[in-house]
């Protein structure tokens, strides 16, 4: 999805929702929370722009599969031009070299709010540094995901970011946190973490299994949305919790072969269990043949 001239006024349009994707530290599932939520309000109909505001090590790119994505300088080119951004589905910008990073990241806030001018919902995956421009982004977002991961430094680290907040003065009404990997073997329950946190509002994210790392490490991010898988199906509800215009959005169908493949799955699995079925009766035939022929020895 590349820049494009855009025609009409940009003001006249409505202003989507900008929302960004923050945690307290490192192997929580941010950008893996950041993605399936994309990906549900993308399956609702709107336009959604994926940014990875990592500008170091970002990888979201890589599980979408687009090897050729939107590049941050080309981004923010567009916003300080007007140019915009043809916006259907679901565009991702990815970080551009490591050496333009230091330079990129006081324009994430900027280039958020501008994006917003051309797309229903604007997700920034942020990195796991938490400087003044990561504040500033939390002040222009409409609403705040802080992943939580299933480890007390995790839990921690989220308490202590909060007081960090307290003290610069960056409001946290917009705030929802999400704890990930949910489970009954999980160490912590989303009323567990609500207690650890001053009685927040904390909603759970279900554990995927290793599939999801699996998929999205290939570029297969999709799959787990069209495969039902739990981390996914609890994303939708977030998605509805954070977006007002996901709420009673109706979801898009799968397409057509997607929906013949899972049929003509179905049938096969009957057919191997009819067939399974047959294979037992005449196993039991064949005993039964043999204990009679040996009756008759005897």
């Amino acid at each position: 999805m590349g820049v494009s001239e855009r025609s009409g006024d940009a003001s006249s349009r409505r202003i989507g929702v900008v929302l960004s994707v923050v945690s307290a530290s490192g192997g929580a599932g941010k950008s893996s929370v950041a993605m399936a939520v994309a990906r549900q309000c993308c399956n609702r109909g709107l336009s959604v722009l994926l940014l990875d505001g990592d500008c170091q090590f970002g990888g979201c790119s890589r599980m979408t599969g687009d090897e050729a994505p939107l590049s941050f300088s080309q981004l923010l080119r567009a916003c300080e031009t007007g140019e915009g951004v043809a916006a259907e589905g679901l565009t991702v910008v990815g970080p551009d070299a490591m050496e333009y990073a230091e330079q990129h990241i006081p324009h994430l806030p900027y280039v958020a709010r501008q994006a917003a001018q051309w797309f229903d919902v604007v997700v920034v995956d942020t990195s796991g540094v938490w400087t003044e421009p990561l504040l500033s982004l939390m002040e222009a977002s409409h609403r705040v995901l802080f992943v939580v991961g299933q480890s007390s430094s995790s839990v921690m680290g989220a308490r202590r970011a909060l007081d960090l907040c307290l003290r610069c003065s960056v409001a946290t009404g917009s705030f929802l946190f999400v704890l990930n990997r949910c489970s009954r073997h999980s160490l912590f329950t989303s009323i567990d973490v609500s207690c650890a946190l001053g009685g927040a509002h904390v909603v759970e994210m279900l554990e995927g299994g290793a599939v999801v790392e699996e998929l999205q490490g290939c570029g297969l991010a999709e799959r787990l949305l069209q495969d039902g898988n739990p981390f996914y199906k609890s994303a939708a509800a977030i998605a509805e919790e954070a977006v007002p215009r996901c709420q009673g959005a109706q979801e898009e169908r799968p397409p057509a072969a997607l929906r013949d493949g899972r049929r003509m799955g179905f049938m096969a699995s009957r057919r191997r269990n009819d067939a399974a079925k047959r294979g037992k009766h005449q196993l039991a035939a064949q005993e039964g043949a043999l204990r009679a022929e040996e009756a008759l020895w005897r």
